[in-house]
């Protein structure tokens, strides 16, 4: 009984860890598959990367990089409590995102693609 109570123990303590260790905004969490010093990107990659490129932040240009295999109509982003901060205009496959844009904080890009029903959601998080 003691090894039983013990192993969903640590099993608990694991699950708990790894979790920490999303980035959550709302009710979505997704692994970080961008991290440096200046920002994480992450996403759900089954979904992301039958529609985009692995994104990327450019140090020298300081700015989020993202290229889709279909055109790109808007960028929304919306901050952590789920307002719209921009919506940005954009046929081409190509978003270039300034990191000045963003405060400190959590944000969710939300990219609308045509011919594509289902909204692209990424998660970036600014330190």
């Amino acid at each position: 009984m003691k090894k039983i109570i013990l192993i969903l123990t640590v099993a608990i303590c694991i699950g708990t860890q790894l979790k920490a260790t999303d980035p959550v905004i709302g009710d979505k969490c997704c692994p970080v598959v961008v991290s440096t010093n200046d920002v994480n990107i992450s996403y759900d990659e089954a979904v992301y990367s039958k529609h985009f490129a692995p994104a990327f932040f450019n140090k020298k240009t300081n700015s989020l990089h993202y290229e889709s295999y279909e055109t790109i109509k808007f960028v929304q982003i919306y901050s952590d409590n789920g307002e719209m901060k921009y919506q940005l205009p954009i046929m081409s496959n190509k978003v270039r995102l300034n990191k000045n844009m963003f405060d400190q904080g959590s944000y969710r890009v939300a990219f609308l693609l045509e011919g594509i029903s289902q909204v692209m959601n990424t998660y970036v998080t600014i330190h």
